[in-house]
């Protein structure tokens, strides 16, 4: 096929991207640049770099540990699983376990990130 690619994107809310920590931050910071700039100019929506990627992978790592697991093993939605005061107890306490791994391993300060 030699014509122009069209992508559609309905379901994306956002892509975070960043670089990896294996090169000069300069490199990486120009290299994440072009991918965000190619990928807004071809109108993928919500895409941004992130100064820490580390933090935005555990961020999303939050989330997915815990609801993903959960809204397999119940067969619940997540908002069910928000709503719930007993399930919606399991997450905080799934969550607060993760963030917990999260701030031994240095992504996070004590504090920095509310569960809630």
């Amino acid at each position: 096929y030699d014509g122009p690619v069209r992508v559609s994107c309905s379901s994306i809310r956002g892509i975070v991207l960043g670089g990896t920590g294996a090169g000069a931050a300069e490199d990486e910071a120009g290299a994440v640049a072009e991918v965000v700039e190619v990928l807004q100019g071809a109108g993928v929506p919500g895409v941004k770099a992130a100064e820490v990627i580390r933090q935005a992978v555990w961020h999303k790592l939050l989330g997915n540990s815990t609801f993903n697991p959960m809204s397999a093993l119940t067969l619940q939605p997540c908002d069910y699983l928000c709503s719930e005061p007993r399930s919606k107890a399991l997450v905080r306490m799934c969550m607060f376990e993760m963030l917990s791994v999260a701030v031994k391993l240095g992504v996070y300060d004590e504090g920095e990130v509310d569960v809630d």
